[in-house]
């Protein structure tokens, strides 16, 4: 059995690995391969909760307000230099 699951994901899915075991590996086990989907749930919770504390960093540390503050709006970006 070959077990696809995030582990498999991380450790053969990259831009450093060649593709052609990769294939070779699937080939080898083309009836007997299973797909291990994440917990849903538990994925959306852990994303929901660095959300949280990302935007509670940003917003309630005075140091990234005043550096965001000075280069983060769209107005800034799309101003000519002089």
């Amino acid at each position: 059995m070959l077990y696809v699951d995030p582990g498999f994901v991380w450790d053969n899915y990259n831009a450093k690995n060649e593709s052609s075991a990769l294939q070779k590996g699937f080939k080898k086990h083309k009836s007997s391969t299973v797909i291990v989907c994440p917990n849903l749930k538990e994925t959306t919770e852990k994303i929901c909760s660095c959300l949280e504390h990302f935007v509670d960093l940003i917003t309630n540390n005075p140091v990234y307000v005043e550096i965001l503050k000075d280069t983060s709006s769209l107005i800034d970006q799309f101003q000519e230099k002089e």
